[in-house]
């Protein structure tokens, strides 16, 4: 299957399990291959996606709090964060190998835009 999305246009991701790809973790027990120190495994997702979200979730607090004392600065705040995580998602979608150096400060840049947006809804609904 083709696909122009530049995240998967690198064949490597997709290696066969023999490889190390994808797959390598879930089916180990079909194949003897050794497995590279950079596969994808079920584990390190795990861990990477809670450190991200923790990230993400500490921020909003922060942005959510901070703003509440500080009305005067939750606009630049909330377009700091939105415009930054955009140009992040841009530079890791086209560039995946920044992917571990730009994905926590990705997190924190839309905890600190989900964190207004809350504060915004919730002065809304009452």
């Amino acid at each position: 299957m083709r696909t122009s999305n530049p995240a998967f246009s690198r064949q490597e991701a997709f290696a066969p399990r023999e490889w190390g790809g994808i797959m390598a973790d879930l089916q180990r027990s079909e194949t003897k291959a050794r497995v590279s120190s950079t596969t994808m495994t079920v584990g390190g997702t795990t861990a990477k996606t809670g450190i991200l979200l923790g990230l993400v979730v500490i921020c909003a607090a922060f942005s959510f709090n901070y703003a509440q004392t500080n009305p005067g600065v939750s606009m630049p705040m909330a377009l700091g964060g939105a415009i930054g995580g955009f140009v992040l998602a841009l530079i890791i979608g086209f560039k995946p190998t920044a992917a571990p150096f730009l994905a926590p400060i990705y997190a924190l840049l839309q905890g600190l835009f989900l964190g207004v947006v809350s504060l915004v809804f919730a002065k809304q609904a009452g």
